[in-house]
């Protein structure tokens, strides 16, 4: 019986991947998982470096590409109880990433989702390094969030609700009973805090584990990051 399916997305991502995939299959675990990589027409080394693993690899076209629409046909796939959601570039540190990852749901059975927490990598260039280190993921304390009511919610905010409702799929988790009901939404950007907050204001629960840790950052310039947290606050300081 599969406990634990991770689903990877993948294009061109040769630079980490062997890095990625080695780290999934060093895990110490009695946990037995199965991998699921699904490439959308990569052209680069990455489907050679897969077929070093014992993977189970899908092949969509480029255009049918979307983050939430991808890693729900990923996990439409999975056999196990628990989906895993990692991408390309997000290295697991250590050899018990996934077992502290997966442990966290012994503790309330109203955990619908638990993400993991990200460190950049060694010689990032200091805004991304900033920008990581002073962000939700990037902290070192383990949370539960949850939302009593509506009405609570409501009342929040709204920098409050983003806070409440962050969930990070550059490496998270979920219990693949609550995905049948609560699929990620196929939306251009922030899939993953708009499933948080679904699922939260059903009643659910979702954790912070920074326990399991992944490696995970990019070369951006301040420009960059000044866009990318106006999207996100437009989309979902709402």
């Amino acid at each position: 019986m599969t406990d634990v399916s991770i689903i990877i997305p993948v294009k061109n991502g040769e630079r980490y991947l062997k890095q990625v995939l080695s780290s999934i299959f060093l895990q110490i675990t009695d946990l037995n998982y199965e991998v699921i990589v699904i490439d959308s027409g990569s052209s680069d080394r990455s489907l050679e470096i897969i077929s070093g693993f014992p993977v189970r690899l899908i092949k969509i076209a480029p255009r049918d590409f979307g983050h939430g629409k991808t890693r729900n046909y990923g996990a439409s796939f999975a056999k196990g109880k628990i989906i895993v959601f990692i991408t390309q570039d997000a290295v697991p540190k250590g050899r018990y990433w996934l077992s502290n990852l997966i442990k966290t749901y012994s503790m309330d059975e109203k955990l619908a989702g638990v993400y993991c927490r990200q460190i950049p990598r060694p010689f990032e260039n200091p805004v991304s390094v900033e920008g990581i280190r002073n962000w939700i993921a990037g902290k070192d304390e383990f949370k539960i969030t949850e939302i009593s009511s509506e009405a609570e919610y409501n009342r929040l905010s709204s920098l409050e609700k983003r806070l409440l409702i962050n969930f990070d799929n550059v490496a998270s988790s979920m219990k693949k009973s609550v995905w049948e009901q609560f699929r990620l939404p196929e939306a251009t950007f922030a899939a993953d805090h708009q499933w948080a907050k679904n699922v939260l204001l059903n009643g659910y629960k979702i954790a912070f584990q920074p326990e399991s840790t992944v490696v995970h950052s990019h070369d951006r310039n301040a420009a960059y990051e000044f866009k990318r947290r106006f999207i996100d606050h437009k989309i979902n300081y709402q």
